[in-house]
């Protein structure tokens, strides 16, 4: 399965790491019915239609198992069931984000659509109050829509996240 890369080739010739002909962008996905979610364009790695998930015994319920993407294995996390919502079925409109290639670890997030490339003029901030510690910032849309700007090396650097096993 052929995934999406988004980085630096998808814009015009000079543009850098998150930014496409010159505009800073943002990858965005929902991650679940209630929450969208938005990474940095040079965090956002590949998002790819899920493929086969092989489960893993006596894990918890939001690690899914693990994906083979082009010969690499991926944990793959329902990111949604990870933060105590209703699980995402691997299919339809669902997405893997590839999220821990640029930090040396391979593991996805499974959420429930992607959204395409937004800039960055499509959002002002918004308080931050209550916010998980790998949320960068709240972001308001101009439809006053809430999203969470993810940092991925904050996620991948959480215990709840890295302990996927059951005890």
């Amino acid at each position: 399965v052929e995934g999406e890369h988004l980085d630096a080739e998808r814009g015009g010739e000079g543009d850098v790491g998150g930014s496409l002909d010159g505009v800073p962008v943002a990858q965005a996905a929902r991650v679940d019915p209630e929450r969208a979610a938005q990474l940095e364009l040079a965090d956002a790695g590949e998002i790819l239609p899920p493929p086969p998930l092989s489960p893993v015994p006596l894990t918890r319920p939001w690690f899914r198992g693990l994906a083979n993407v082009r010969g690499s294995l991926y944990g793959v996390v329902d990111f949604a069931a990870f933060n105590g919502q209703p699980p995402i079925s691997p299919a339809g409109r669902a997405r893997l984000l590839l999220i821990g290639a640029r930090h040396g670890v391979h593991s996805a997030l499974l959420v429930s659509s992607s959204s395409g490339l937004r800039s960055h003029e499509d959002f002002e901030p918004a308080p931050a109050d209550g916010a998980p510690p790998w949320v960068a910032r709240r972001l308001r849309d101009m439809q006053g829509r809430e999203w969470l700007q993810l940092d991925p090396a904050r996620l991948l650097a959480q215990p709840a996240f890295l302990d996927a096993g059951l005890e």
